[in-house]
């Protein structure tokens, strides 16, 4: 369910909820599954200042490919979302702030620390995560009449923190931290060949 508001030439505004599947389990728990709950797919405003445009809020970020794949299957674990986080570089809708010059994007995206719960070098719950610049992704779609390809690029790092309890006391005595840089590198492609087309991703994470 979504609105999309007007305010004038140059600026606009998009809203979007959702309901979620009801054979998705509650993040951290894959016993129990959630009935369906209404949750905030898309929100951000767009402004148009004639060069390009500058969109703030949450959305889908330039690293994407979702118009180059229809996936059919299921991984095991992804429910009704098939191959999205299994064969596409997909972190979902992001809060981002996001500059479009024609064919070319690029966004300052809020860090994705959530799944880092421990320290690679020591295996410890991570106590707290430490960032000062946001993930950056970028990306350049190309089209024409047969062809149509879209590289992306994307890098974040950030400090993961973990409180050490050596002596077996109770008592943490210890800290270590490890520093976390993460890549991606990923083409989307299409070719049409009326009546047939063919599409194409790959990517490096």
């Amino acid at each position: 369910f979504g609105a999309k508001a007007k305010v004038s030439d140059t600026l606009n505004a998009t809203f979007e909820m959702g309901l979620k599947e009801t054979n998705r389990a509650a993040r951290g728990d894959r016993t129990n599954v959630q009935t369906e709950e209404v949750y905030l797919r898309l929100a951000y405003g767009d402004w148009n200042f004639g060069a390009g445009s500058l969109r703030v809020g949450k959305d889908y970020t330039p690293g994407t490919f979702l118009l180059y794949t229809n996936m059919v299957a299921d991984i095991g674990d992804g429910g009704d979302a098939v191959f999205l986080v299994g064969g596409l570089p997909y972190i979902g809708r992001q809060p981002q702030i996001k500059l479009t010059f024609g064919g070319f994007q690029f966004a300052l995206i809020e860090p994705n620390t959530g799944t880092s719960s421990t320290v690679p070098a020591v295996g410890t719950f991570v106590d707290d995560v430490d960032y000062v610049l946001p993930r950056m992704e970028a990306a350049f779609q190309f089209n024409s009449p047969m062809i149509s390809f879209r590289p992306v690029v994307g890098y974040q790092a950030y400090d993961a923190v973990a409180r050490l309890d050596t002596n077996a006391d109770g008592v943490d005595d210890d800290e270590q931290e490890e520093s976390v840089e993460s890549w991606l590198f990923g083409i989307g492609a299409q070719m049409r060949l009326d009546p047939i087309y063919v599409n194409a991703t790959a990517s490096y994470m």
